[in-house]
């Protein structure tokens, strides 16, 4: 089940490995011990799981590994979001995770691949006045531009509304 969730993610994005090289793939994982470090978070409808991302624990850092989704079930849910982002922050406080890696680096090969990559969100809190505006300018100002610099025009449009 999760290889075929995980497979239909990639076909979505380019993919023609298939669901039998996913399994695969997990075998390898679950024959190394890897998948003892394994975490994931999943979304049901009717009892039944229709998305999943997959995590590994290393240390105390978190890594995104895999998400998967039966696309035939489309209803708004957000589900990416939410089981890549909500879900291994709630897992991370939980367990005492100090850092959260989503796996950017993805990004490269699935720009090459003619995906448009876009913005998602962050969240700065800052405590007392710890972090100035200037700061937070010059760190997304250096964000946007290393992003320009590693996927070109393959950025989408909303890029252009983080500009200041």
């Amino acid at each position: 089940m999760a290889a075929d969730l995980i497979a239909q993610n990639r076909a979505k994005h380019g993919s023609a490995q298939g669901v039998a090289w996913m399994r695969h793939l997990l075998d390898g994982q679950r024959r190394s011990g890897v998948r003892e470090s394994a975490a994931v978070a999943v979304a049901r409808r009717d009892r039944r799981i229709v998305a999943l991302t997959v995590f590994y624990r290393l240390g105390r850092t978190l890594h995104t590994r895999y998400f998967g989704s039966d696309y035939a079930v489309d209803d708004g849910d957000f589900r990416y979001f939410v089981l890549s982002y909500y879900a291994p922050l709630d897992y991370a406080a939980t367990h005492g995770i100090d850092r959260i890696e989503l796996s950017i680096s993805s990004l490269r090969a699935k720009s090459l691949r003619g995906a448009e990559v876009n913005p998602l969100a962050a969240v700065v809190l800052p405590v007392e006045d710890s972090v100035s505006r200037d700061a937070v300018d010059r760190h997304n100002d250096r964000f946007i531009a290393e992003h320009e610099r590693m996927f070109g025009y393959h950025l989408g449009p909303a890029w252009g509304r983080l500009s200041h």
